[in-house]
């Protein structure tokens, strides 16, 4: 009888410890199902913040290399407009020389002829 009761509780003991053991392992797996879900989830928004990085880079970099050409656009017209001036500025010098040179003409004329 204490054999059998003995060997009773040992079942009864043995059951709840496999049953306790199969519901951690159960819990252990949905846990590791919500883990690989989480995981997924992750690295599709990596991949999409990672696109979308990689996205404004290029835009930065295009944006960077038309500010440049505008930049250099800039340099040369403004190279264009000082060589224009200074031409501009000859132009008017020699024709204030023709002035200055016709007017002293001019004037040697006047006094000869008085």
């Amino acid at each position: 009888e204490i054999a059998a009761a003995t060997k009773k509780r040992f079942f009864k003991i043995s059951a709840a410890e496999a049953e306790e053991k199969t519901k951690a392992q159960a819990e252990a797996v949905e846990r590791i199902g919500m883990l690989e879900a989480t995981h997924k989830r992750l690295d599709r928004e990596h991949k999409v913040t990672l696109a979308e990085a990689q996205r404004l880079a290029k835009v930065a970099a295009d944006e960077e290399k038309s500010r440049r050409e505008v930049e250099q656009q800039k340099l040369k017209l403004e190279e264009k407009l000082r060589i224009e001036i200074e031409r501009h500025a000859m132009i008017a010098s020699s024709e204030d020389k023709w002035r200055l040179k016709a007017a002293e003409t001019r004037k040697k004329l006047e006094e000869e002829a008085h």
